[in-house]
């Protein structure tokens, strides 16, 4: 395993305790591509070669991993990665026509933890429980300390609210939904700062999750392009003008 991600899974454990009924801490983890904590958060296509860690590059954010049996079932069935999933089934091509490099990016979740329901999509139930979801957002700040990534693609609209409170610059994306980003048409925020990492500032961009887009793509607008050409732009731009 990486060895800043061995710490990364180290300090999980000693910031986030606070686990509520509705969730779990993960057991286990895929040895290939997945979202950290459910797996090392890398890209990785052999799994002969360990990849670097992305320092100053890319983190990719989503919300939390799965629910705790459909977690335990792809532990124990033995699969490899989560390439096959709907999330990078629709994730990696829209990357890759921006060309953003996937070994540049750590991918990573705001809630450390798998559900204790039957889904696994919608409004994670983390965000009934203050004390566990401070303990996330504490161990996200911890995660920037280490990464300091220059961009951070946000996945969906309960993600950006999981960073409200972290800092003042993201009440521009109050209220959190699509018709609003519409409006407003800051879906990429600049030099967004934290009070507890002292001279650090990233670009964030506000993304629909990649295995909602198809549904949604039409509501998509970046100026005066629509759907996927919009996707497209921004991720073009959210990145351009970064030493990546």
């Amino acid at each position: 395993m990486n060895d800043t991600i061995q710490t990364l899974f180290q300090r999980r454990d000693e910031i986030i305790t606070a686990y509520p009924e509705s969730i779990s801490r993960m057991e286990g983890m895929l040895l290939g591509t997945a979202f950290f904590p459910g797996g090392q958060g890398l890209f990785i296509e052999n799994p002969q070669h360990e990849p670097e860690f992305p320092f100053g590059k890319i983190m990719v954010l989503g919300q939390d991993f799965d629910n705790a049996t459909g977690f335990r079932d792809t532990i124990q069935k033995g699969v490899y990665d989560e390439l096959d999933s709907k999330t990078w089934i629709y994730m990696r091509p829209l990357f890759e026509h921006a060309e953003i490099n996937l070994y540049d990016c750590f991918f990573t979740n705001a809630i450390m933890g798998v559900r204790n329901t039957e889904g696994n999509i919608g409004t994670s139930p983390a965000f009934n429980s203050p004390e566990f979801l401070q303990q996330c957002r504490q161990f996200f700040i911890h995660q920037l300390t280490i990464q300091k990534p220059k961009l951070v693609i946000v996945l969906g609209k309960n993600v950006a609210r999981f960073l409200m409170p972290i800092s003042g610059d993201f009440n521009a994306w109050k209220p959190c939904e699509l018709s609003y980003f519409r409006q407003r048409q800051n879906w990429i925020l600049n030099n967004v700062s934290f009070e507890s990492i002292p001279e650090y500032s990233a670009r964030f961009l506000f993304l629909i999750h990649p295995s909602m887009l198809n549904s949604n793509v039409k509501r998509i607008t970046y100026g005066t392009i629509s759907g996927k050409d919009a996707v497209h732009l921004l991720l073009r731009n959210a990145k351009a003008g970064l030493d990546l």
